[in-house]
């Protein structure tokens, strides 16, 4: 077999043995649902808060977050205050990337 074919039947192969694990068990399609569930909310959450705070949460993140020490303190507070690391650290990177 040359390169192309495997590189062709791979993703093949990979689809085929998903489809066949979730017919085989419902608890793999469950987990896979809850898992596209929960990135949709975080995807939410992020596009809220970016129209919620505008750039001032970006000026924000800015000035806590301009040294690795700043940056430190400021996910252990967040972290400590909100009770959610996720959500902390979906905060920084929203506001870090470009919409």
């Amino acid at each position: 077999m040359n390169r192309r074919s495997v590189k062709l039947l791979l993703p093949i192969a990979g689809v085929l043995a998903l489809s066949w694990s979730f017919w085989a068990s419902g608890g793999w399609l469950e987990l896979c649902a809850g898992l596209a569930l929960f990135l949709f909310g975080m995807q939410c959450l992020e596009e809220g808060l970016r129209e919620l705070a505008g750039s001032k949460l970006e000026q924000l993140l800015a000035r806590s977050t301009a040294t690795p020490f700043k940056g430190l303190l400021f996910g252990v507070g967040g972290t400590m205050l909100l009770q959610s690391s996720t959500l902390v650290s979906l905060l920084t990177i929203a506001s870090s990337v470009p919409a």
